[in-house]
């Protein structure tokens, strides 16, 4: 899937919304800040074991049937074969980053394979293939270098180089998508049980001064369903809150009658 985007920066050259586009494939992970959740096949049998249910039922007194929907919703979130977090991967980035591999030097996109770098190339139009294994060669002090292959005017490049061309153009704005949509499980719930789409603010506390009982609800969930029970920040969750309120909200002025004049 692609749309026009228009980028003008100093180290990109300006170029008409149909010269260039962007390609969104899945990742998972993608950033430092993306928790570590356990994703699964959990079909409809839900993220959270029996004493995870009656101990979320009793900490936030909530039903246990509550708490089997939350986690049929939490479960769906995490499914491993869901695509939901997309990143942004455009055209003039990739070229700038073909020309210049300095560009992609710090990071690179680990969970990209040679095929799905080539269908990427092959989506921007390149001329560009990824060998299977890196090609390698030795300069004049002996050290390996890293080189590229032109072949019947296709350019060859390692696995490795793809990695660096073909990562997300800017990880710091990608966002943790699987994070929202088990906020949004937990929202459901608590809204169903008559519990407000908000939080509590505590000006006195050292930290954490974002609370309440629903972003308490939300970091129990998040610690069952992750790694090394990961313990998530109320400010992003606060965020993330308002986010889906905002998204309640829209939802709700859809589903209103127009009104009569």
């Amino acid at each position: 899937m692609s749309k026009p985007t228009k980028r003008n920066t100093e180290d990109q050259p300006t170029q008409a919304a149909d010269e260039d586009f962007a390609i969104y494939p899945h990742r998972d992970h993608i950033t430092q800040a993306s928790m570590p959740f356990k994703l699964h096949d959990y079909g409809d049998k839900g993220a959270f074991n029996e004493d995870q249910i009656r101990e979320l039922s009793d900490r936030h007194s909530l039903t246990i049937e509550q708490i089997r929907e939350l986690s049929r919703l939490v479960g769906y979130a995490l499914d491993i074969e869901s695509q939901v977090s997309l990143v942004s991967i455009s055209r003039t980035t990739a070229a700038r980053r073909l020309r210049n591999r300095k560009l992609g030097k710090r990071n690179r996109d680990k969970q990209l394979d040679a095929a799905e770098a080539n269908a990427l190339f092959d989506g921007f139009g390149c001329d560009v293939r990824v060998a299977e294994e890196a090609v390698v060669s030795r300069s004049n002090s002996g050290a390996p270098t890293r080189h590229e292959m032109h072949h019947d005017g296709v350019t060859i490049v390692s696995l490795d180089d793809a990695q660096r061309i073909l990562q997300p153009d800017d990880r710091t704005k990608e966002r943790d998508s699987r994070r929202i949509l088990v906020v949004e499980a937990c929202c459901y719930v608590a809204r169903d049980a008559g519990w407000r789409v908000t939080y509590t603010s505590d000006s006195t506390a050292l930290k954490d001064q974002r609370g309440g009982r629903l972003i308490n609800l939300i970091k129990d969930v998040i610690a069952m369903v992750s790694h090394n029970a990961h313990k998530a920040s109320v400010h992003t969750l606060k965020d993330d809150l308002v986010r889906v309120s905002r998204r309640f909200e829209r939802r709700e002025r859809k589903k209103q009658p127009p009104e009569r004049r």
